[in-house]
């Protein structure tokens, strides 16, 4: 009877508090080749997808998406805008054409943001930018973002 010690041959991984452990045989050269980069892969998808943005929000309950802002820094980059105003896409009431169709300032009386926050990024299954600020919201909306896109929705109260 021989005594041989079996040891662990494979892959540990720790994120945050969950462990994972993906054991593979020695003989199998090929397996490791092709596990870990793809777990590698997952796991920085997962945290990149996870701190994208402001996490904590400058704006407790509103988040704000770094790809839509970047969009409307894009598209106001010629409007110029006084004090108290923003520009927004919010559509105005155009009764004589030819109507203006893109950005325009909103008046902002004293704050960029409304009372009342916004459900988690990924409860918003909107795919366009429609506003950027929560004054390109009609009345008492507020503009959420999500991951895809932005939309004015009723304010969460709590």
């Amino acid at each position: 009877m021989s005594d041989e010690t079996e040891t662990f041959v494979g892959y540990v991984f720790k994120i945050n508090n969950l462990v994972i452990s993906l054991p593979v045989p020695p003989q199998h050269t090929m397996i490791k080749a092709i596990v870990l980069p793809v777990v590698l892969t997952v796991v920085v998808l997962i945290n990149f997808h996870a701190s994208s943005g402001q996490f904590p929000p400058t704006i407790p309950g509103k988040w704000r998406n770094p790809r839509i802002q970047r969009y409307f820094n894009y598209i106001c980059r010629r409007t110029q805008c006084g004090f108290e105003n923003v520009c927004e896409l919010r559509p105005m009431p155009c009764l004589v054409p030819p109507c203006q169709d893109g950005p325009s300032c909103i008046p902002t009386p004293g704050s960029i943001s409304k009372p009342g926050r916004c459900p988690h990024p990924y409860r918003i299954w909107a795919w366009r930018a429609r506003c950027n600020t929560d004054y390109g919201c009609y009345d008492s909306q507020v503009c959420c973002h999500g991951f895809w896109g932005s939309e004015c929705r009723p304010p969460l109260m709590s």
